[in-house]
């Protein structure tokens, strides 16, 4: 963090991005477009000047998978197809939450850590005589 603070322009920092707030989402998205360009160059100093070879290679996996979206000879239908993958990965995360559920259930099971979840009532919607 202190390299992207000391490359970078924008007085703004990365956000985290939080699976349950969409505003947070926008946030992150905000800041990652307002430091593209300085995401870039650090990850390109990462793959080149990196402490082992994982961190080399997962900065550099990220470099590529950042510049598919940067071209500006992308065509609409290369786009869309882009997008559409992105929608499948998400409905297949959403399709497949049980499953997910259960894999997070037997996680803590076998790290010794009881599995307890609440349950979240059912919003009741007021009614209104007229």
């Amino acid at each position: 963090w202190a390299h992207l603070k000391s490359v970078s322009s924008v007085a703004i920092s990365l956000k985290r991005l939080c699976t349950t707030r969409w505003s947070s989402r926008n946030d992150c998205l905000k800041a990652l477009n307002l430091l593209y360009v300085d995401i870039l160059k650090l990850l390109a100093y990462i793959s080149l000047m990196g402490r082992n070879k994982d961190e080399k290679d997962k900065a550099s996996g990220l470099q590529n998978y950042f510049q598919k979206f940067d071209k500006s000879d992308i065509d609409l239908l290369k786009a869309f197809e882009l997008l559409q993958t992105a929608l499948n990965k998400i409905k297949e995360m959403r399709d497949n939450f049980n499953e997910v559920f259960e894999e997070a259930k037997q996680i803590s099971t076998s790290w010794g850590v009881e599995p307890t979840f609440t349950k979240i009532r059912k919003r009741k919607t007021t009614k209104y005589f007229d």
